[in-house]
């Protein structure tokens, strides 16, 4: 996605993609740069069964002040997993990581939560696309149940959102 979206961005002379597809692939072509990727086959995967159900705990939060959170944490936690620990516990979310080659981080921030404390671990990253497409909201909704639970991200509007990110935990 991330390839795409340079492709898309980049300045060049040619304005259009050119976007092209056989039985196996599809090719984006902009200019003298190229993307192509293999189409997957068979039966798509029941989603519906990941998709979690029942969260006893929503957070709400200003999304810049999260998203700000979120890029420091980030910068300390493993290059390659950018493994992050979220916990809730009294009335404060805090994000955390530890990495034995750069160091550790810890950030957090005031809610309204009077709950079981909870701590999950997930991808900083992919919570990072999340926020970046998310740029024009003022606020967002962090929907979870336990450590071992999907967690899902989404706008909170007047209007619901059509569309639920959910991020799966990494394991402790």
């Amino acid at each position: 996605m991330l390839c795409l979206q340079s492709l898309a961005l980049e300045k060049t002379q040619q304005r259009s993609i050119t976007i092209a597809k056989t039985d196996t692939y599809v090719f984006f072509v902009r200019g003298s740069r190229g993307i192509f990727s293999r189409m997957l086959t068979g039966q798509f995967p029941a989603y519906e069964k990941v998709l979690p159900t029942g969260h006893p705990c929503t957070i709400k939060l200003a999304r810049v002040a999260f998203e700000e959170m979120v890029r420091r944490v980030k910068l300390m936690s493993d290059d390659q997993v950018h493994k992050v620990n979220l916990t809730l516990q009294g009335n404060s979310l805090e994000l955390s990581t530890n990495s034995s080659q750069v160091g550790e981080a810890k950030d957090s921030l005031p809610i309204d939560y009077a709950q079981e404390p909870i701590q999950v671990s997930f991808n900083a990253g992919y919570v990072q696309e999340f926020l970046d497409a998310t740029s024009d909201a003022e606020s967002i909704t962090i929907q979870l149940k336990d450590a071992t639970s999907a967690v899902e991200f989404r706008l909170l509007t007047e209007q619901p959102a059509n569309y639920r990110y959910v991020v799966m935990p990494l394991r402790s």
